[in-house]
């Protein structure tokens, strides 16, 4: 079993990998739409105990024709492609607020029934992004 610590690791070393991929594909889709692309959760619930699960990349919101599988893709730009299994329920949530516009990507993970999120966040607005930190109750 992992520990909290290795749970934690494992999900900061996804994001460094995988997160430039996520950077790009943003800034291509704001160019290409005015607007940022929002990723619902790819996991209906996040992984317990430090599993790497399979993600299902289809998943996508009711006002978006895009799904995590159209956005990150390999093309002439280079291969953007997500991993078939990850170590935390992962999300994208957009804005377009006063200051601009501006995404989140939020994870979560689950260790002995309590659930541990982080958030990383791209844009004008301050207090989007937040430590690791407890979400249960």
């Amino acid at each position: 079993m992992a520990t909290l610590q290795e749970i934690r690791q494992a999900v900061e070393n996804w994001r460094d990998t995988h997160g430039p991929k996520i950077v790009r594909r943003q800034a291509r889709y704001l160019a290409r739409h005015g607007r940022y692309w929002q990723g619902v959760a790819a996991l209906a619930s996040p992984p317990d105990d430090g599993a790497r699960v399979a993600a299902d990349w289809t998943r996508k919101p009711t006002d978006q024709q895009e799904s995590w599988a159209d956005v990150f893709v390999a093309d002439v730009n280079g291969d953007d492609r997500l991993p078939a299994t990850i170590p935390a329920r992962v999300s994208v949530d957009v804005y377009d607020g006063p200051q601009g516009k501006g995404w989140s990507l939020t994870v979560e993970v689950q260790k002995g029934g309590r659930v541990f999120a982080r958030t990383w966040h791209v844009g004008p607005e301050d207090g989007r992004e937040s430590p690791w930190h407890e979400v249960t109750a």
